[in-house]
């Protein structure tokens, strides 16, 4: 009996010793939250064309864990991948005719000087992201065209890009010491040693492939009136909601005036011809006139990749030759439509020959009234 109290006593004083002493963590640190770190996104265009309204789309995902290795650290995958956030929205937005920067040949982004690019910074929000120990916590960017529906964008050559966030040991509290960017998707883990990490990036770099498209007239035949202007309708569909794209009218006339074969009035075709550009409208589509005479040319320049055109001309008296590229899309190369309006005519047989003597006819009778005139006068 004395035992049993003896062992009760113990055991007493054993759960009060317990419930007295601190309960020490799994993990002494109190957690932290991230912050945020920022990239470029640029968008490179040719010289002669303007930046259209495009946007890029960014997701985040938990990059692989990487054992420490020899000479590299270990790195874990990065928590609440969820939770970061890119951009506004998830995206970045370049809109119609933003203001652009001239290329240099060794800038590493437009690297030519017939270039030009627009430039958006992108922040990327880790602070709804908890780290509650030391470590190298990783994650994998990407980016994808969200406009790119006809393959008018060349996204970046990768367009993954690795970001590991580093957490450190400040004196038994967390410290979030920085963020390293890497182009691809990293598959080891950073040097233990090298100051200088290799293969890092803050950017992205996208293009827009743009061609120009041409019209050429041509008036062919005897009958066929040189200075008579002619209408042409030129329909561009799929260009993006408020692009711009130059005209070039240094080939054709920018005030024409109205002949005698012409149908259309001067004020009209004046109207038509002196602009220097066209804006597309909110689906993308612009529609414009153009009034050609003989070897005149109007191109229209930097239409992006993907866009689809279609020209046509108004019906004369002329037999027109409409050419095959006169509606397509603009794809690898350059376009240039050219029209030619034929009009002709067979001359009779016969008629110089009853021609000249009618002439001759008519000189000699003149030559004699003028001859009879002055014997006149001189008599007088």
């Amino acid at each position: 009996m004395k035992s049993k109290k003896i062992a009760l006593l113990v055991l007493t004083v054993l759960l009060i010793t317990l419930c007295t002493f601190p309960v020490l963590a799994a993990d002494p640190y109190a957690a932290i939250y991230g912050t945020t770190t920022k990239f470029d996104t640029y968008l490179v265009v040719s010289g002669d064309a303007h930046i259209p309204a495009s946007s890029f789309e960014y997701t985040v995902a938990a990059g692989a864990a990487v054992p420490a290795g020899t000479g590299t650290l270990a790195v874990s995958a990065g928590p609440d991948a969820n939770q970061v956030l890119v951009g506004s929205e998830a995206k970045t937005v370049f809109s119609a005719d933003q203001e652009t920067t001239a290329g240099a040949a060794d800038d590493q982004i437009a690297n030519s000087t017939a270039k030009k690019y627009a430039k958006n910074e992108v922040t990327v929000n880790f602070e709804n992201v908890t780290f509650i120990n030391p470590g190298i916590f990783r994650y994998v960017l990407t980016q994808t065209p969200t406009t790119d529906t006809t393959g008018r964008i060349v996204n970046d050559a990768e367009s993954a890009r690795t970001i590991d966030v580093y957490v450190e040991d400040n004196g038994g509290s967390l410290l979030l010491s920085g963020y390293v960017m890497y182009n691809g998707v990293k598959s080891d883990g950073p040097s233990a040693t090298a100051a200088a990490a290799t293969g890092k990036s803050n950017r992205y770099v996208n293009a827009i492939e743009t061609k120009n498209l041409s019209i050429e007239k041509t008036v062919s035949g005897n009958q066929g009136s040189k200075d008579k202007y002619f209408l042409f309708t030129v329909v561009i569909n799929n260009v993006g909601a408020g692009t711009v794209l130059d005209v070039d009218m240094s080939n054709a006339k920018n005030e024409p005036t109205k002949t005698f074969a012409t149908i259309y009035e001067a004020a009209a075709m004046k109207t038509a011809n002196q602009i220097s550009s066209l804006t597309a409208d909110a689906d993308g589509k612009i529609e414009h006139t153009f009034y050609l005479s003989h070897n005149d040319k109007v191109s229209i320049t930097g239409l992006p990749k993907g866009t689809t055109y279609t020209i046509t001309e108004a019906a004369e008296d002329y037999t027109p030759t409409v050419p095959s590229n006169a509606a397509g899309t603009i794809s690898d190369a350059n376009i240039e439509v050219n029209f030619t309006n034929t009009r002709g005519g067979v001359v009779p047989t016969g008629v110089i020959m009853t021609l000249v003597p009618g002439v001759a006819i008519v000189l000699f009778a003149g030559l004699g009234l003028f001859l009879i005139a002055r014997k006149k006068r001189n008599n007088i």
